[in-house]
């Protein structure tokens, strides 16, 4: 008897395989945190882009207005010349 001195080795190559395993899988949670993160960026970049957009096409709608109201004041001041030229 040796006492209790000698016990068995523990099987290190399934620690190993199961440690690998953990490994694994933790590193899967951040490439899936880290590409959830990518996407959420991704929406915020195009939610900011579209807002852009939206107001540079107000823009241009407000511009394409006062030019139009410039071609009538000329059109209405072409009206009156021929009126008082007659």
């Amino acid at each position: 008897d040796t006492g209790g001195l000698w016990c068995e080795a523990p099987d290190t190559q399934i620690d190993v395989e199961e440690y690998c395993g953990y490994f694994r899988a933790v590193q899967q949670v951040f490439h899936v945190i880290i590409g959830l993160g990518k996407l959420l960026n991704v929406t915020m970049e195009l939610g900011i882009d579209r807002r852009r957009l939206f107001v540079e096409g107000l823009q241009l709608l407000f511009r394409r207005l006062q030019l139009f109201v410039g071609a009538l004041q000329f059109l209405i001041g072409g009206l009156q010349l021929l009126v008082r030229g007659f």
